[in-house]
């Protein structure tokens, strides 16, 4: 869908609760206006939305490297939640010391009780889940009622997804971002295997009817994948981004949001 609006399912109660400015944060995000400020706003609203007599308890999937890899703004978070729970999978990597607790295992093996918590989100994460039908189970039994998930990841059915894919099965991901990049680890961002199974529209509605309201937009401007081509081959992969785009009408990323 050109635009990539898709309320999927919902009600009124939901309509109502989400309000008009996830619409015009989303059209920012469509822009050259960068993405993790605007992330920030709509996870913030949210928890503002919940917070009451007590405040929300909220968690941070995949918390380890900061909000989008932004302390900053993963420290204005954790003064609005009561509780403040992060997960990172990654062993290796010491979380901000923001939160109320950490797990270092994934999401459906930490020890969150059910019904818990009011806000979950995950900033580009989605991508790295292996067993969807899984992830989503989980995240539903732990939101309280009325509850929200928001992510934002990348679009599985942008033509980046299967190059990225088949890059990470061949063990090419990583040497090409080494050389491309730098180092993993000191000049660039980790990176874990890719599995694009619950990335796009089609792929969440099937893990998420059990969910009261579930939204997904598409975003981000054309052409803004070409930084992962070598310099002299930018301009094509802009020309060839945005051509597809036109025809196609498919951005490279992916905003989801899942109320309980």
């Amino acid at each position: 869908m050109r635009g990539s609006q898709g309320i999927d399912r919902t009600d009124a109660d939901a309509i109502a609760g989400e309000g008009v400015e996830w619409s015009a944060r989303l059209a920012r995000l469509r822009t050259n206006e960068w993405r993790t400020p605007i992330f920030f706003e709509i996870v913030s609203q949210e928890i503002a939305a919940r917070t009451g007599a007590r405040r929300p308890t909220v968690l941070d999937i995949g918390c380890g490297l900061g909000f989008d890899n932004e302390i900053q703004y993963q420290q204005a978070l954790s003064t609005q939640a009561g509780r403040f729970i992060g997960i990172e999978p990654d062993r290796a990597i010491d979380p901000p010391k923001l939160f109320t607790e950490v797990y270092h295992t994934s999401l459906e093996k930490a020890p969150i009780a059910p019904g818990s918590v009011d806000v979950a989100y995950a900033v580009m994460v989605l991508e790295h889940v292996s067993d969807p039908a899984a992830f989503w189970s989980r995240l539903r039994e732990i939101l309280a009622p009325g509850g929200v998930f928001v992510a934002f990841s990348v679009n599985g059915a942008h033509w980046f997804a299967p190059i990225a894919r088949f890059m990470s099965i061949i063990k090419l991901k990583s040497k090409y971002l080494d050389l491309l990049q730098g180092k993993l680890g000191t000049e660039r961002y980790e990176d874990y295997p890719v599995y694009y199974r619950t990335n796009t529209p089609r792929q969440i509605r099937r893990h998420t009817r059990q969910f009261r309201a579930v939204r997904t937009d598409l975003f981000g401007p054309a052409g803004n994948v070409a930084s992962y081509a070598p310099g002299p081959l930018q301009p094509i992969v802009r020309a060839v981004d945005s051509l597809t785009y036109r025809l196609l009408g498919q951005s490279p990323n992916i905003a989801i949001r899942a109320e309980r």
